[in-house]
This record gives structure tokens, C-alpha cells and sequence, in this order.
């Protein structure tokens, strides 16, 4: 199980066989769909939640009952 802000150290997703994923993403960075590809051609599960940026960088806050939401669907 993998969750992540999206970036770079997705990469290593290239690594995984079946990973469930959950990207967290700032909508001012935008949806891209680069590792919801990487985790579908390694046989993952792929989900994202996306959130409102708290500043100018696209920093963003995860709100914890968002984490227990997800983590319930990925330990199914």
C-alpha cells in the first residue's frame, strides 16, 4: 500500500507488482495521469483525493478522516 503526495517518489511505483495506491494531489498542480498508468501496467489499484491548495506553492492539508475514508477501500 502506497500513499503519497503526487511527485517523484511515485516513480517507485515501477518496482511494485499489485501495489493500492492513493495519490494525494493540490488541484493547482492538476490532474495528470501518470501514476494512475504506472500503477495500472503493474497490476495495482489505483485511487486520488484531491484537495483545495492552502498557499502559492500548492501545499495542501489531509484532514485525517480522509485518510481513514481511503484506507478503508484499499484494506478491502
Amino acid at each position: 500500500m502506497v500513499i503519497a503526495p503526487h511527485g517523484a517518489g511515485l516513480t517507485n511505483l515501477v518496482f511494485s507488482r499489485g501495489a493500492k495506491v492513493l495519490e494525494l494531489i493540490s488541484i493547482g498542480h492538476g490532474m495528470r495521469p501518470e501514476f494512475f498508468q504506472l500503477t495500472m501496467i503493474t497490476g495495482g489499484e489505483y485511487h486520488f483525493h484531491v484537495f483545495a491548495p492552502v498557499n502559492e506553492r500548492n501545499d495542501f492539508i489531509v484532514p485525517k478522516p480522509i485518510i481513514e475514508k481511503h484506507l478503508g477501500t484499499l484494506l478491502e
